[in-house]
């Protein structure tokens, strides 16, 4: 389905966040989890009526009746799902819109999981946007005041890397999506977002899990894998921007023997960022694609020439304990 295809819902909001200039708009006919979207980001501002850039977000529980003011689109649910995640990771709204993040087939802590990451995702790509800064497909930590950003393909472990970091001292300002100021110096912000890491992962390292099962209020371990919902409470989203130490592309390996840390070329360097880049960016046609291509390739080319770029390679079945303390010696 195309984006001028997507049909537009008319709701009345049941929960409005304010901050940056974004008006997050929210809406659901469940009022439970509306109840857990305003405790979780109670913390942000009230919209002022006539300003900021609205952004709207409806939650669908195909368990409850429909509402009047929004219909659920026709499709199957594992559809919907997929369409909500591709919409609010590739098409940033121009104009209010709606989507549907999840069905019956959610339990409760994905539900609000999927709802605040959502509206994390959606916040980031509109505040890039706005403000004409680039967005990256790549997790950022922070540590004694410098960041690192860490691009990685779907899969390479942005998210596990991102917690399992945190029980280690790091400050996950995002594991998904960057945005990065231009510079130099550069300068990385994000929205924190909640963590999904897999069954698998949480099988094959149980005790780093342990006390996120004791003490999570949203977790769940389970084949689909472990839920966590940070506290986010105690910074506002893009409170304040920290200055890149170093960019290390993720890369993980099946079979690899250790992990290791080495440079990047220039030509591998350009490729995976301009991946990263583009990935997480909407799609443009015309002269409006021109001109973000170029300035793509200009920010690529000036982070390259101001910023350390290496690539870390494990494999995350067996050197996920070994990785923090890799990247501690990196700030």
């Amino acid at each position: 389905m195309r984006h001028a295809d997507v049909p537009t819902y008319d709701f009345v909001p049941d929960a409005a966040f304010s901050f940056q200039g974004l008006n997050l708009l929210v809406g659901s006919n469940n009022a439970e989890l509306i109840g857990a979207i305003e405790g979780e980001l109670g913390f942000l501002g009230t919209p002022v009526p006539g300003t900021g850039e609205p952004v709207r977000f409806f939650f669908h529980d195909a368990t409850l009746p429909q509402r009047d003011d929004f219909h659920s689109l026709p499709l199957p649910p594992e559809d919907q799902v997929r369409f909500s995640e591709s919409m609010t990771g590739f098409f940033p709204p121009d104009t209010p819109r709606a989507w549907i993040v999840a069905d019956s087939g959610f339990r409760w802590d994905e539900a609000v999981l999927a709802s605040i990451n959502i509206l994390s995702n959606l916040a980031t790509l509109a505040l890039g946007r706005s403000r004409g800064t680039l967005t990256f497909h790549a997790a950022a930590l922070v540590r004694n005041e410098s960041a690192l950003l860490l691009p990685g393909m779907t899969g390479s472990g942005k998210t596990t890397l991102s917690f399992v970091s945190t029980l280690s001292g790091w400050t996950c300002l995002t594991d998904e999506w960057t945005v990065l100021l231009p510079g130099p110096p550069f300068e990385l912000m994000g929205f924190p977002r909640g963590f999904r890491v897999y069954g698998e992962i949480v099988k094959t390292y149980p005790e780093l899990f342990a006390e996120e099962q004791r003490v999570c209020k949203y977790t769940a371990f389970e084949d689909s894998g472990f839920l966590i919902l940070p506290e986010i409470s105690d910074r506002t989203p893009f409170d304040r921007a920290y200055p890149v130490r170093r960019i290390v592309i993720l890369n993980h390996q099946g079979g690899q023997p250790a992990p290791e840390l080495e440079p990047v070329g220039i030509s591998e360097a350009t490729y995976e960022l301009l991946a990263s880049l583009f990935s997480a960016s909407r799609k443009e046609e015309g002269e409006s694609a021109r001109n973000f291509n170029r300035q793509g390739f200009a920010i690529v080319r000036e982070l390259i020439d101001h910023v350390p770029i290496q690539r870390l390679s494990y494999d995350i079945f067996r050197h996920l304990p070994e990785i923090p303390g890799l990247l501690n010696s990196l700030v």
